[in-house]
């Protein structure tokens, strides 16, 4: 899935063909996991003064 999002997003226009295995197309999805979200993404607060080096250096 992951590629064939990134296919779509950054490939030349058109369809994405996704194939999915026979034995998996009938199988059932648990309730828990209907309720993914995305992580956010984390930005740098542009009053903190450091630079993005200084924030990543352990």
């Amino acid at each position: 899935m992951r590629r064939a999002f990134h296919a779509l997003r950054n490939g030349r226009p058109g369809p994405v063909i996704v194939e999915i295995p026979a034995d998996v197309g009938p199988m059932e999805v648990p309730e828990s996991g209907l309720d993914y979200q995305p992580p956010k993404r984390a930005l740098q607060s542009p009053a903190s003064g450091e630079s993005p080096m200084q924030l990543n250096c352990y």
